[in-house]
């Protein structure tokens, strides 16, 4: 905040060589000198600036930030967010309207014929683990895309949003995807194989890549995670559907992470492996139940009964920087 007192005595050609100097016999111009009720009247016009500084930059408080044109009425919330919250509405709506949804066609999903498949890691027993859930999902998003992207097309997921960090996944998956799939790219800088980023610990990462597609957007049925950071994007589902969630059900989703390799449950799958990158992947398991496997590489968790929005975001805030 500006001192109006300050700025009156510095307007003008006056500067502080101009002053005169401590001890010095010369008398000061009256100009430096304001009467009682010039000061008076500069002390109001400082406490009446500051009022509205405050009433402006208050967050979360009675008070509002009255926008212009509404007649003298408080708005409950601004023209931005009323925008922002009538074309999110519109893209999540999208695909519950009884007209629309004649246009999707759910489908079954047939291994035999499965002609796109990738080299992102996904088994046979992943493919129909995974295909089974999304055929019954409703909603569906991805960190990560790739073949999983290709199986939620081919099965009709009504609303789906994915993200990555790899421009040329982001092309592969739109160019193979109906007209109401939305895809996200995580700017984490340059990457390299499997979307690793060049330039690890840089900020923008985790907000760019964990939460900004998820903004805007409504709980989903199904998370799933295959991309960076991939502990801290699972915490990240929880607390994102226990947020926006309008239901008991939509605040308990099905979180999936890929390349969950389980010593028993993956025993019997002599392509899969386990890797030492792979050892915080089971620190879900503090928050989380694994209700399901693939009997591969695809693991399924709900959230724990009892476990508190506050210990996900503890965990996180221990994982969550990490590129794992």
């Amino acid at each position: 905040m500006i001192d109006p007192i300050s700025t009156m005595r510095h307007n003008g050609n006056m500067n502080h060589s101009q002053l005169p100097a401590v001890g010095s016999s010369r008398r000061i111009p009256s100009y430096y000198c304001p009467t009682t009720w010039q000061i008076l009247l500069l002390l109001a016009l400082y406490s009446a600036l500051s009022s509205v500084f405050l009433m402006e930059r208050t967050v979360g408080g009675e008070e509002t930030n009255k926008n212009h044109g509404n007649d003298g009425q408080a708005p409950t919330q601004g023209a931005f967010e009323s925008a922002l919250n009538e074309v999110t509405q519109l893209i999540t709506d999208e695909r519950t309207k009884s007209n629309i949804n004649a246009e999707i066609t759910r489908r079954d999903f047939n291994l035999t014929m499965w002609d796109k498949k990738t080299t992102g890691g996904l088994k046979d027993l992943d493919r129909i683990k995974l295909a089974a859930i999304y055929r019954n999902a409703t909603s569906v998003f991805e960190w990560g895309l790739g073949e999983s992207s290709f199986i939620a097309a081919e099965v009709g997921v009504p609303r789906y949003t994915g993200i990555d960090s790899d421009p040329t996944w982001i092309k592969a998956a739109r160019d193979s995807s109906p007209d109401h799939f939305r895809f996200h790219l995580g700017d984490i800088g340059p990457t390299g194989h499997w979307g690793r980023p060049d330039r690890s610990r840089l900020k923008k990462s985790y907000l760019n890549y964990q939460f900004e597609p998820l903004v805007s957007e409504k709980a989903f049925d199904v998370y799933y995670v295959d991309g960076r950071m991939r502990p801290a994007c699972a915490l990240v589902a929880f607390l994102h559907a226990s947020t926006r969630g309008d239901t008991e059900e939509e605040k308990s989703p099905i979180v999936i992470i890929h390349d969950y390799y389980h010593d028993k449950m993956s025993q019997n799958c002599s392509e899969c492996r386990k890797f030492r990158w792979q050892y915080p992947y089971h620190r879900i398991e503090e928050v989380a139940d694994l209700v399901d496997h693939s009997g591969a590489m695809l693991a399924v968790f709900k959230r724990k009964k009892g476990v508190t929005d506050g210990e996900i975001k503890a965990l996180w805030q221990e994982m969550g920087l990490g590129d794992t």
